[in-house]
């Protein structure tokens, strides 16, 4: 059994696989990857970790043109992250921001987009 350092460094090993995959344009080897990331945080019970997978997988919908799919996944963590853990919010509110600029760029579903302040 991995202890949870290990464990952690397992879950930043697949992080780094998944975004040089992201960049070689291998999209669902990607999205596996930032999915075992996830995990492995999500078990570790490690926010910050967690906010950066979420980050990645939605980096990757975005990558793939699933500019909706890339925002909901990037939002999913924002509620949580900001009631448990203040000091992440900054962290969160930078992904959220990120994708939702991209969005607002993608003339086909710019009209979905709400005005976000974070």
């Amino acid at each position: 059994m991995l202890q949870a350092n290990d464990q952690s460094l397992e879950a930043a090993a697949y992080g780094a696989l998944g975004i040089a995959h992201r960049l070689i344009g291998q999209y669902d080897k990607a999205l596996g990857y930032h999915t075992q990331e996830l995990n492995l945080r999500q078990e570790l019970n490690d926010l910050r970790g967690e906010c950066k997978a979420h980050g990645n997988l939605g980096n990757v919908h975005v990558s793939l043109g699933n500019y909706i799919q890339g925002y909901k996944v990037t939002l999913s963590i924002h509620p949580h992250i900001c009631i448990e853990r203040s000091e992440i919010v900054g962290t969160a509110s930078h992904s959220v921001r990120n994708c939702s600029n991209t969005l607002r760029q993608a003339d086909p579903i710019k009209s979905l987009i709400p005005s976000l302040k974070y």
